[in-house]
């Protein structure tokens, strides 16, 4: 894996607060710093093997800025996706944002308004009632867990310790889903590099055929002098 260094010294925003965070120790969360990542689907759509629907695309995402907002701070990505097949045809995503949160970080489904920069109103509400919980925790370290998503009023943090870590070299670490949450059959992991952060993921149904596969293909490094 390829890792480019370059020189941009006034992309680079000042945030105190979130400088000290431990979050930017594990994920360099700076402006400019871009992932380029390969995705592929495998889907039986209920037809069988014999006739799977694979789709492959490629994105990269660029950090755009960062925010501090009362529930932390915002990150923001401009997502460039690039379909293949059937060729080389480039879609500008919607921007979206992760969510740094005391050590701590949300990247899944982090609902924002990219204007205001700002979360929507109904993601607060439901991050701040606990029905949402974080991606990672860092320090990552084995056996660690904390828990999934869960939109229910009746189900509670502590019903759902779903993610735990397993520690696969000196910094590359496994996440992996290990509670009936996702769903009968289905299970997930993500893989998480210290110093460049999600380098690979799955998430798989067994039995009928729905697999999700992400890689990191190269990452690019703003350099901080």
């Amino acid at each position: 894996m390829k890792t480019v260094v370059l020189s941009a010294i006034l992309l680079i925003p000042s945030h105190p607060s979130f400088a000290q965070s431990i979050v930017d120790g594990w994920i360099p969360l700076h402006t400019g710093n871009t992932w380029t990542y390969e995705h592929e689907s495998r889907d039986d759509t209920g037809r069988g093997i014999a006739n799977l629907e694979v789709r492959r695309w490629t994105t990269e995402e660029t950090i755009i800025g960062s925010w501090i907002v009362p529930e932390g701070t915002l990150i923001g990505l401009r997502v460039h996706k690039r379909l293949s097949p059937p060729g080389p045809i480039t879609i500008v995503e919607p921007d979206k944002a992760f969510l740094v949160q005391n050590d701590c970080l949300y990247t899944a489904n982090v609902h924002w308004d990219p204007h205001q920069h700002q979360l929507t109103p109904s993601y607060r509400e439901n991050l701040l009632a606990g029905r949402i919980s974080p991606d990672f925790c860092f320090p990552l370290t084995a056996g660690k867990t904390w828990g999934a998503p869960h939109w229910t009023d009746w189900r509670p943090p502590s019903d759902a310790n779903d993610w735990r870590v397993r520690q696969t070299s000196y910094d590359t670490f496994q996440v992996r889903s290990v509670s009936s949450y996702l769903g009968s059959g289905e299970s997930a992991e993500i893989w998480f590099t210290k110093g460049e952060g999600i380098i690979m993921g799955e998430h798989i149904h067994h039995g009928t055929i729905s697999e999700y596969r992400t890689h990191l293909r190269d990452f690019r490094a703003i350099s901080q002098r």
